[in-house]
């Protein structure tokens, strides 16, 4: 079974990894030329939250809860801030959701990794 909870984990942070390089390629290809040209593109108020919640995939290499939970209050944080500018769900989806599952699936590995059956 803990088998199973370390495989968890890992599963996890390679979904972290694989998010925080998807989203974070998406981000400078798109906001790369709105800071050539000038202007502040929709991205740009959301770059801080990402970054934050890439920084808590990082970090739970380290410390595992803690960087999940990290990158868990950032991605609904973004999610609040994609509802409140009267966002498509389905964006929220993909920046949220996409950072809050692998968190979810390590600290959930992690908890029970360290509980003995």
């Amino acid at each position: 079974m803990q088998l199973f909870f370390k495989s968890l984990i890992f599963i996890g942070l390679g979904l972290g990894i694989i998010t925080s390089l998807f989203i974070g390629g998406f981000m400078v290809g798109e906001g790369l030329p709105d800071l050539y040209n000038g202007k502040m593109g929709a991205l740009w108020p959301m770059i801080p939250l990402i970054a934050v919640s890439i920084m808590g995939v990082a970090y739970s290499f380290f410390k595992k809860i803690t960087g999940a939970l990290i990158s868990i209050g950032s991605s609904l944080l973004l999610g609040g801030l994609l509802i409140y500018k009267h966002t498509e769900m389905w964006i929220v989806a993909v920046y949220s959701i996409s950072f809050i599952i692998p968190a979810l699936f390590v600290i959930i590995g992690e908890y029970f990794n360290k509980k003995s059956f």
